[in-house]
C-alpha cells in the first residue's frame, strides 16, 4: 500500500510540474512567453461574395444554430515558436472563430484556450492572399455554437463508483 501511495504521489508531481512539449508559445510583443495551447482545427474555407447573408448561411450549414458574437476588434497577431503558426487574442472568448479578408473566410474550431486563436497560415488557401512577412486579416468573428448542457451528476456518479471499487478492493485485500 505504501508503494502504491509513493508511486501515485510521484506520478502526480511529475505530471503537475511537467511543461507540455506540444505547447505553442508566443515569441514576440507584450505576450512574449504566453502559452496559447495548440493549433486550432481548420474546419472549412469559403470564397463568399458578401459578408452578410452568405456568411451566416455558410456558417449555419457547418454549425447549425451557431451565433456570431458581437465584437469590435483590431487584429494584433503574434509569431509563435512554430513556423507559419500565429496567435491572437479573442475578445470575447469563443468556441469557434473565423478569420476573413476580402472575399475569403476560414472557420476554425478553438481547441485549447478559448481566449486565444491559434492558426497555421500554411493550411489556408492561396486565394486568401495572406502571403508575405506580415499579412492582413481584415477582421475576426468569434462564434459560439448552440450550447448543450452536460449533466454534472453523471461525472460525480462515475467518480463515486470508482471510489466504491477502490474501497471494495482494499477490503478484499485485507481479508
Amino acid at each position: 500500500m505504501k508503494r502504491l501511495f509513493g508511486l501515485t504521489t510521484a506520478l502526480m508531481l511529475g505530471l503537475g510540474l511537467a511543461q507540455p512539449s506540444w505547447a505553442i508559445m508566443i515569441t514576440e510583443g507584450p505576450n512574449n512567453g504566453t502559452n496559447v495551447g495548440s493549433v486550432d482545427t481548420l474546419l472549412d474555407t469559403a470564397q463568399l461574395k458578401n459578408s452578410g447573408g452568405a456568411e451566416l448561411a455558410w456558417l449555419q450549414g457547418l454549425l447549425p444554430g451557431a451565433t456570431i458574437l458581437p465584437q469590435d476588434q483590431d487584429v494584433t497577431y503574434y509569431d509563435t515558436n512554430q513556423a507559419n503558426v500565429y496567435a491572437f487574442l479573442l475578445d470575447p472568448a469563443a468556441d469557434y472563430f473565423m478569420i476573413k479578408n476580402a472575399t475569403w473566410h476560414a472557420l476554425f474550431a478553438n481547441n485549447a484556450s478559448n481566449a486565444w486563436a491559434v492558426f497555421n497560415a500554411s493550411l489556408l488557401p492561396s486565394g486568401m492572399n495572406l502571403g508575405g512577412d506580415r499579412f492582413t486579416i481584415s477582421h475576426v468573428r468569434a462564434i459560439n455554437p448552440t450550447t448543450t448542457n452536460v449533466p454534472e451528476p453523471g461525472s460525480l456518479a462515475l467518480f463515486g463508483l470508482g471510489m466504491l471499487g477502490l474501497t471494495l478492493a482494499r477490503r478484499r485485500n485485507r481479508a
